[in-house]
């Protein structure tokens, strides 16, 4: 849940302000050639005389026009390319990716400062493997964790192909230590060590059901599907018959995942030839859009629509899963006061 309801209308509307050195409830005071409202503190001890309404978000200084900050964040998290706007806003693509990357750290110390997950288990975690390219034909990949039941977007650690990265991602799960009743993974052998590790409670392992994709089965009419630590097939494909995940051992939900990330940032292999010039660049890309997916975007499956499929009640998977009441808008994330 929200950590606390702030008051976007203070923050967007400027009705109210408060001095952001004393506290004072501050005066309005004119506005600027570009719009933006100033404001007097009426403290006279107070080292603040007047400031204006962006002071304390990450707007304050920025030459760029509101409603194109918002619009070129929400294009680049859809799939629109950096390249192409230029010519559509008018800024220089320094000039965008310097604004993208400050929104997407706003993103990250939102979620960390203003929302309470601590009452989030998921039941059901699906896990794979994303890859990036980087200029210089240098390949990395990003671990993905996944809610298949909620579409929740859990966590990710982007980094090389081995045991050491991953166990950072499943650093970042051990919180459900215990509590996860099932966990859908590939045949990577890595996966095996790190749940042993990082999920188990007492010497119980979590369900584990695994598809080997590079074993296709006649009998099966299928890959090869089998369980971790003991556990049968038949044992696991009844859990996640009892979780709504369908009739067999799949991590079919988490590759749709893998492919509309791939839809929607240019970054992603087997898209396009676009790449990023630093490996940071396309990590803050994938975090940005772990966001935007969790809290901003709706999800056609989890919303309420219309008998021609379009969302009438729109439902985020941070909603389904009770971490906010509505869906957040980029604008009010925006207008958030940064965060020390």
């Amino acid at each position: 849940m929200l950590k606390q309801i702030y008051r976007k209308e203070s923050l967007c509307n400027h009705q109210e302000m408060i001095c952001w050195l004393c506290g004072h409830k501050a005066h309005h005071h004119g506005t600027q050639p570009n719009g933006v409202p100033r404001w007097r503190c009426p403290n006279n001890k107070c080292d603040v005389n007047t400031f204006n309404s962006r002071y304390g978000t990450i707007r304050y200084r920025m030459r760029i026009n509101d409603r194109d900050l918002y619009e070129m964040v929400y294009l680049f998290f859809t799939g629109y390319p950096i390249s192409e706007m230029v010519n559509l806003k008018g800024y220089s693509e320094s000039t965008i990716r310097s604004n993208l990357s400050k929104c997407v750290s706003h993103f990250e110390k939102f979620e960390e400062y203003q929302i309470y997950d601590e009452g989030y288990i998921p039941k059901v975690i699906e896990i794979d493997e994303i890859y990036l390219r980087i200029q210089g034909h240098r390949e990395f990949f990003g671990w993905i964790a996944y809610d298949p039941k909620n579409k929740f977007f859990i966590a990710l650690c982007v980094g090389k192909r081995d045991e050491e990265t991953l166990e950072k991602l499943f650093k970042r799960l051990s919180k459900y230590r215990g509590k996860v009743k099932l966990v859908l993974v590939d045949g990577c052998k890595l996966f095996e060590g790190a749940i042993k590790k990082f999920l188990s409670r007492n010497g119980h392992m979590p369900m584990t059901g695994v598809i080997n994709k590079s074993k296709y089965k006649k009998k099966l009419n299928g890959f090869l599907t089998y369980g971790y630590f003991g556990k049968s097939r038949d044992e696991i494909e009844g859990l996640v018959k009892k979780h709504g995940l369908g009739n067999k051992i799949s991590t079919a939900l988490i590759e749709s995942l893998n492919q509309k990330i791939r839809d929607s940032l240019a970054y992603m292999r087997r898209r396009s030839a676009r790449m990023p010039r630093l490996l940071e660049w396309g990590e803050k890309a994938l975090k940005g859009l772990r966001f935007f997916r969790n809290y901003i975007k709706p999800h056609l499956t989890l919303s309420f629509k219309s008998s021609k499929n379009w969302i009438q009640w729109p439902i985020t998977p941070a909603m389904e899963i009770g971490l906010t009441e509505k869906p957040l808008t980029i604008e009010e994330i925006l207008c958030h006061p940064t965060f020390n």
